[in-house]
């Protein structure tokens, strides 16, 4: 999740997810009253355009990883991810450089991505020494962006 996401769009329709979510980062959330909120929608089709906007970005997001999980080899599917969170961060005006934040560690990439920290530490060392990416101090530079969109086939 990145500032201003709505957990996940069912929140609205239903009292209780499948998922748990867990912040590795600090955080400000806010709570919502589902019938207020349900008025609103039924009153104002502008944002009710908007939920159903975000709940079909929410489809295809979850669409890719679901491609991403099934179909990619390690090293596609972190790649992949990082190209991922660099477009919804860089929407947000914080990369800098081919550089953003970045305070996943290995184990929410493995989580992710559906493979070990294990294997996902080797990927990563490859990446580095391909010049592909960079991981330091809670950043993530991309040293090479056109090699890292042929690696995650997006170009």
């Amino acid at each position: 999740m990145l500032p201003g996401n709505l957990i996940s769009t069912n929140a609205v329709f239903v009292s209780s997810l499948n998922f748990h979510v867990e912040a590795i980062t600090s955080v400000r959330y806010s709570f919502f009253d589902r019938d207020a909120f349900n008025e609103q929608l039924s009153t104002n089709p502008s944002l009710m355009r908007d939920l159903v906007k975000y709940c079909l970005l929410e489809k295809e997001e979850t669409d890719e990883l679901a491609t991403n999980l099934g179909q990619r080899r390690a090293e596609e599917r972190i790649a992949w991810l990082i190209l991922f969170l660099r477009r919804r961060i860089e929407a947000r005006g914080m990369v800098r450089d081919q550089s953003f934040p970045f305070p996943l560690r290995q184990q929410h990439i493995a989580d992710a991505t559906g493979l070990t920290a294990v294997h996902v530490n080797r990927v990563l060392g490859a990446l580095r020494k391909d010049g592909l990416v960079g991981i330091s101090d809670g950043m993530l530079k991309i040293g090479d962006l056109a090699g890292l969109q042929r690696l995650a086939y997006l170009i």
